[in-house]
């Protein structure tokens, strides 16, 4: 018989459905709940960090009511494990009644946030094993064991060096970058407001990329998430309103030598695209230093820089050199989904 799991995890970017469709490639029978329409209701209090303030008492109604729903749902179905991935829709009074229900059930809970911007403490003593993608979280808290993200399997391609047309790609959200204090809660409004009045404060994602083509002559390909924005007038800043797919992403990918990546500045966790660009056998710049740590990390293929710094320069020869081959077996979902389940 099958073993059974009950899979939390909001949908974002179809990753959830790619978590499900592996785990059943692997054995198991799997429940999905992705929480959409608990998060569509939030959605509606929470476009600012200012509305999620003023209607706080709302969304913790609406979280009470979603809890009361999922314990109805699944109280009574037989799961051998419930993975939780982020859990940031769960309050106590469900995990408590829940694991009453569940005796012979495994609690399993990894984090894709930090808990800068998630304080995610109260729901470690309801799991048998919590895991997160911020090493600084997990060398912090020892109930956490550091698990990075994956790749998924459709990024794991081989390119001819006579298909790469363009030189630096980026794709993401325009989110502020170089905020030290990052731009969460009550904090995230005093650095907007700073940043009207001190320029040098308050950089964005495309800010950036502006100053690492400006000093360099690469075509470049950047997809920003984000609306209009100031550059939108260069060839090349491409503002988006709406995600786009995977495919597209690969189709794009694959033809560009070097992609880009930033992290958010408070979490200290590698983002899914720079595990996505090494597999797929392209170099990475990145802002964030913790891409040493890893094991495949390699300057030949990695190129770090400082976005508080000015005139940063990307050389010809990281740019036009051959990928040096790394394997990036460890990283793929589906080690991913074995490490969490070991």
């Amino acid at each position: 018989m099958k073993e059974k799991i009950l899979l939390l995890c909001p949908a974002f970017s179809n990753y959830h459905i790619a978590i499900k469709s592996k785990l059943i490639d692997m054995g198991y029978e799997v429940i999905l709940e992705d929480g959409i329409k608990y998060y569509n209701k939030v959605k509606k209090y929470s476009k600012t960090h200012l509305e999620t303030r003023i209607y706080s008492k709302k969304i913790l109604e609406l979280k009470k009511e979603w809890n009361e729903y999922l314990l109805e749902k699944y109280s009574k179905i037989v799961v051998d494990y419930l993975i939780v991935i982020k859990g940031d829709s769960l309050n106590e009074n469900f995990l408590t009644d829940f694991r009453k229900s569940k005796l012979q059930t495994r609690f399993i809970l990894y984090q894709w946030d930090s808990k800068k911007a998630f304080n995610y403490k109260y729901l470690l003593p309801y799991f048998d094993s919590c895991f997160s993608f911020d090493s600084n979280d997990c060398e912090e808290d020892d109930q956490l064991e550091y698990l990075p993200l994956f790749f998924l399997d459709l990024y794991n391609m081989n390119t001819k060096s006579s298909d790469l047309t363009n030189d630096l790609f980026f794709v993401g959200g325009n989110l502020v970058i170089t905020s030290k204090t990052g731009t969460i809660g009550y904090n995230g409004i005093l650095n907007f407001i700073k940043a009207h009045t001190t320029k040098s404060f308050y950089k964005k994602r495309d800010d950036l990329l502006y100053e690492i083509i400006c000093n360099n002559r690469y075509s470049f390909d950047f997809i920003i998430d984000g609306g209009h924005g100031k550059y939108k007038d260069i060839k090349g800043f491409n503002y988006i309103s709406d995600r786009i797919s995977h495919k597209e992403i690969t189709d794009r990918l694959k033809v560009s030598k070097v992609i880009v990546d930033m992290n958010t500045p408070w979490q200290s966790g590698l983002t899914m695209r720079s595990i996505e660009t090494l597999a797929a056998g392209k170099k990475l710049i990145t802002t964030n230093e913790n891409v040493k740590k890893e094991a495949f990390f390699d300057n030949r293929n990695i190129l770090i820089f400082d976005p508080y710094k000015t005139n940063f320069s990307v050389s010809e020869e990281f740019v036009n050199s051959d990928f040096i081959a790394t394997n990036m077996n460890n990283y793929s979902l589906e080690s991913f989904l074995k490490r969490l389940l070991s």
